[in-house]
């Protein structure tokens, strides 16, 4: 191009210079105002010029000037959208008119919603409005959050406004849906929990579909039905709960927070079908005070054949039962194998499991040595081949720590040791008449036709006389 060919203005210079956003970016960012001086200065002298104007002035510009705004002008300005970054109070919402504020850019006023961005170099400070912030694509915010996620908060900060004058309290409402559930007393079963919660599913999606731009309008008439439904929903619960929370087996929410901190959902979901503890799933809530009130119920049972359940231990889950009215003697179950075995009892009206000695015998085991010891004094005083023996040997040997009984077969007149635990849980009903004596009989032989050996006094003192060296040397 010669030299002395004459300049103008380009179209996409010109579009750029006249949009005012530009202008005031120019003005407020640090590049231009260091390295480029005369598109800072043609800005600030004409940012509030109208396009006619602005033209006018176009015509009176250098060479320089003009080769300036052809080359540089796009490429300066998006060097100082660059120099912006998201404040630390990203936007604000603002509902009172007279508090509302002007774009700092476009300058237009009674803003609802601006977006606040900070000059990385100089610090200043300025408000933009929600269409003039689309114009710094690669915005960045001090949390790490994306200008994209910070303009969807926003707007969906904004649209909730709206919601909310309409329908005060709704994002509450629609947030805490599921947790009405957990404020009462009792469980809510299935057949009013199911419609309830499809109800506030068709809620969630109205809201959502509004608060993330999938509608333009909010569809209040039916937002209104789905919270007049929650209403008789709530009623209907309350009354629920008025009417049931004092009734036998009725599920507590003290259960489901018992069954939701061991993560047993399933059995929640069983109890949800109808509301009330069964039968079949009572052994599986094991929650402290439902345990408790469990006592009287089966002592009302097992105390027609002088059997009561004495305690209930907490922290490990059994009971404690004493099976016989004049004598100091305990049997402990799990409170879970004891309802699962006798909840016919009070669930039923016609029980399939008796109360009975024989029964309770064979479901629970001994409370502690007191009763092994009791146990092996009965087991002698019957007439029988087989006698159980605590053989010392002239020094002390602890039987129960070595968890060994001696049971002396007369027909041999020799020993085979048995394991004490396994012994007495097997055969403690032949001590009280609830068993025949020949199963001991039975199972000595079974044992001696296999691997056990036998022993003669002698063997068996010499035998425990070396483990005892043994311990004494370690």
């Amino acid at each position: 191009m010669p030299i002395s060919e004459k300049i103008v203005i380009s179209k996409t210079a010109r579009d750029l210079f006249v949009n005012r956003n530009n202008r005031a970016l120019l003005i407020y960012s640090q590049h231009p105002k260091e390295k480029f001086p005369i598109l800072y200065k043609l800005a600030k002298i004409h940012l509030n010029s109208n396009a006619r104007d602005i033209d006018k002035v176009f015509e009176t510009l250098q060479r320089k000037e003009i080769l300036l705004l052809n080359e540089m002008l796009g490429n300066v300005i998006n060097i100082c959208r660059n120099e912006w970054i998201g404040d630390v109070d990203p936007y604000a919402i603002i509902e009172n008119e007279k508090e509302r504020k002007t774009c700092s850019l476009c300058k237009q006023k009674n803003n609802k919603l601006v977006f606040h961005i900070k000059n990385k170099f100089n610090g200043r400070r300025i408000n933009v409005g929600s269409s003039c912030i689309n114009d710094f694509s690669s915005l960045e915010y001090p949390s790490g959050v994306s200008k994209k996620e910070v303009m969807r908060s926003a707007n969906q900060k904004y649209k909730l406004q709206n919601l909310i004058f309409m329908f005060p309290g709704i994002e509450g409402i629609v947030n805490n849906w599921e947790k009405e559930l957990e404020i009462y007393e009792i469980l809510i079963p299935h057949e009013i929990e199911q419609e309830y919660l499809e109800t506030g599913e068709k809620l969630r999606n109205s809201y959502d579909n509004y608060i993330n731009g999938k509608v333009n309008k909010i569809d209040a008439g039916t937002i209104k039905k789905y919270l007049n439904d929650r209403k008789e929903f709530l009623a209907k619960m309350s009354k629920y709960e008025e009417l049931n929370k004092n009734q036998d087996f009725i599920v507590t929410r003290k259960m489901v927070n018992w069954l939701q901190r061991r993560h047993d959902f399933k059995t929640i979901e069983i109890l949800k079908i109808k509301g009330y503890i069964t039968k079949e799933s009572a052994y599986k809530v094991l929650e402290p005070n439902f345990i408790e009130s469990l006592i009287p119920k089966f002592n009302l049972h097992f105390q027609k054949n002088n059997i009561q359940i004495v305690s209930y231990n907490k922290e490990y889950s059994y009971f404690k039962i004493k099976p016989f009215y004049n004598l100091n003697f305990h049997l402990k179950i799990s409170c879970s194998k004891l309802i699962r075995t006798f909840s016919s009892l009070i669930f039923d009206n016609k029980p399939n499991i008796a109360p009975s000695l024989k029964n309770i015998f064979q479901t629970a085991e001994l409370f502690s040595e007191v009763e092994q010891e009791i146990v092996i004094n009965e087991l002698n005083r019957i007439k029988s081949n087989i006698t159980m023996k605590l053989l010392h040997f002239g020094y002390d040997y602890d039987h129960f720590e070595y968890n060994e009984l001696d049971l002396f077969d007369k027909r041999i007149n020799k020993f085979i040791v048995v394991k004490m635990n396994k012994f007495l849980e097997e055969f403690k009903g032949v001590a009280f008449g609830l068993m025949n004596p020949k199963e001991i009989e039975k199972y000595v032989d079974y044992e001696l036709s296999g691997n056990s050996k036998a022993y003669t006094h002698e063997e068996l003192w010499a035998i425990r006389d070396r483990r005892d060296d043994t311990i004494e040397e370690n």
